[in-house]
């Protein structure tokens, strides 16, 4: 963990989690988060007693806000392949992670997404953001089953 805790300014990469290096680069976050509901289920006609069941957990979508994307990376091949393929190809679900940076751009925080695949995107005006290459992005946001928050963080630079 981070000296200053918590972190002054906030920035986000994202990458697949097989991947090395980060393909992604957002300033704002949302959706990191799993509700768990719970059913009422009555006991055997006694109308007093009732047992509050949990159920699965049911986790939002992940959007991300305010990014530039590394034109032909991994990353952006497979949203690419997602959201044009018009549904004439499988969806091909992969892990994600995310990483909270700090000023140095060291992984203060991390959260793996399992299972997740691009919903939605939404460019900005601007064709280009940086290097030549990268794509400004306003909105991209994510489904996924799964979502856990590993003790350290992984760079994996």
């Amino acid at each position: 963990m981070s000296t200053s805790y918590p972190p002054v300014a906030f920035s986000f990469e994202l990458r697949l989690i097989e991947s090395r290096t980060a393909d992604a680069a957002f300033q704002e976050v949302s959706g990191l988060q799993a509700h768990l509901d719970s059913e009422v289920l009555a006991n055997g006609g006694e109308q007093e007693l009732q047992h509050r069941l949990p159920r699965a957990p049911r986790p939002q979508n992940v959007t991300l806000k305010r990014g530039v994307i590394g034109a032909g990376s991994d990353l952006s091949d497979w949203i690419r392949a997602t959201l044009e393929s018009g549904m004439n190809a499988p969806i091909r679900p992969r892990g994600l992670i995310l990483s909270l940076l700090d000023t140095r751009a060291t992984p203060v925080m991390n959260w793996e997404l399992g299972t997740a695949y691009p919903v939605h995107v939404e460019f900005s005006g601007m064709p280009t953001v940086g290097e030549k290459d990268d794509v400004a992005v306003e909105t991209l946001e994510f489904a996924y089953q799964t979502i856990r928050r590993p003790l350290t963080p992984t760079n994996g630079r």
